[in-house]
């Protein structure tokens, strides 16, 4: 489905919904924070992934108005939420949890999610052999769930809609499926140096840190979005109706 009208939420605890907002045609879509990759397990033995964000979408809510000012809830690595004006989430997506020494972070579930559609974030590998990290899992978006990172694989998890995740040493893609620039992010790719990539943009789980001296650092936190999307209605003038002119009868 197409909306001529999006608005994007990255940052801040409230929201004020745009004027021409209307509920009958309209999404809101919440996508959950990325989970950090962990550390080290030793100098020759790299850490797990982080699990990615899951997506939840809500679609003509009765909940929300045009100028309604409602509490949005967004973090490094939280959940996502935006509520109604009595303080009640109507649609809430959980973060990817993070790595932990060896064992790849959970994707984002879908159990305690909020909404009429709801898919979960891809875990992140577990990591049992090798220096390079494991990969992060990818966030879930509006077309499925995140991919997660099978044991032992240094590449990141593919995106709900399709980008490849990140190779060994790079940060994941960001998401396109709202715009060029937002959207579900993929996996980071397992650390190869003192400090790894991140997941992409919004919500990709970072990739576990590199197996080495020093104290390297798994793929970062990553918050999640909101998107607020709508069309205006459509006004239908009724049709003019025209008869035939009738010349006017006078008597002589």
């Amino acid at each position: 489905m197409a909306y001529s009208n999006v608005e994007y939420v990255t940052s801040g605890t409230t929201y004020a919904f745009n004027a021409s907002f209307n509920k009958a045609d309209s999404r809101i879509t919440c996508i959950g924070g990325g989970g950090q990759g962990s550390a080290k397990q030793s100098n020759s033995l790299g850490g797990a992934g982080g699990g990615g964000g899951g997506c939840s979408f809500i679609i003509n809510s009765t909940f929300f108005n045009a100028n309604d000012v409602v509490n949005v809830q967004l973090s490094a690595g939280g959940s996502t939420a935006i509520k109604d004006a009595a303080g009640n989430p109507r649609c809430f997506a959980n973060a990817g949890s993070p790595g932990s020494v060896g064992t790849g972070g959970a994707g984002g579930p879908t159990g305690t999610a909020i909404g009429d559609t709801k898919f979960a974030g891809g875990a992140g590998g577990n990591l049992t052999s090798g220096a390079t990290g494991g990969g992060g899992g990818s966030a879930a978006s509006i077309n499925g769930n995140g991919a997660s990172v099978s044991a032992n694989v240094t590449t990141g998890g593919a995106s709900g809609s399709g980008l490849a995740g990140g190779a060994a040493g790079s940060g994941g893609a960001n998401g396109t499926e709202f715009d060029s620039t937002h959207g579900s992010g993929s996996g980071g790719g397992g650390g190869t140096t003192t400090t790894v990539a991140a997941g992409g943009n919004y919500g990709g789980g970072g990739g576990g840190a590199h197996g080495q001296s020093g104290t390297p650092t798994g793929g970062a936190l990553l918050s999640g979005i909101i998107v607020i999307e709508w069309n205006v209605p459509v006004v239908v003038l009724p049709e003019l109706i025209t008869e035939p002119m009738v010349p006017a009868f006078t008597e002589e």
